[in-house]
């Protein structure tokens, strides 16, 4: 049995237990000046409330796969749409918790327009570096956003 036929075979167990899952799209700039990062300032749950988060929600495996998760959660929250996302890796904080984390490039325009749509949440576009020192910024984000454009980073020079 291939390593592939074998996260196949988890997810299918995944799915059928009934695990929860947050999908966190990063969305950076293509253009050449420093990247930013979509956040949103989360209203829920009570732990995060006030506090900045990547776009992202739960996703349910017995219709849509966490690539399709990822593009609706990130449309949901933000109004952007793209279809050019890398899978940068998955967390198990819990047993009942799985995360799969995406990240993708897009145009700083398109991203800063995304302050203008209206959401369930607050839209917030920030420099990464400004976004890692901000107070509010969830820890966990401060090592998964440099991870991420480390991976799209490597993805892109692998093409």
């Amino acid at each position: 049995m291939t390593s592939q036929q074998l996260d196949t075979s988890k997810e299918l167990e995944d799915r059928q237990r009934g695990s929860q899952v947050l999908v966190c799209p990063i969305i950076t700039d293509t253009t050449g000046r420093d990247d930013i990062v979509v956040l949103i300032k989360k209203k829920s749950p009570d732990w995060q409330i006030g506090m900045l988060n990547l776009p992202g929600g739960k996703a349910d495996f017995r219709v849509e796969s966490p690539w399709n998760a990822a593009l609706r959660e990130l449309r949901e929250d933000t109004g952007l749409e793209i279809e050019n996302i890398i899978h940068v890796g998955t967390m198990r904080p819990s047993e009942s918790l799985k995360i799969w984390c995406y990240a993708g490039r897009i145009d700083i325009h398109t991203a800063l327009a995304a302050q203008n749509v209206e959401t369930d949440e607050e839209v917030i576009c920030l420099k990464i570096r400004d976004a890692l020192q901000h107070p509010k910024l969830l820890n966990n984000l401060r090592y998964l956003i440099p991870l991420s454009l480390v991976k799209l980073d490597n993805f892109t020079e692998a093409r």
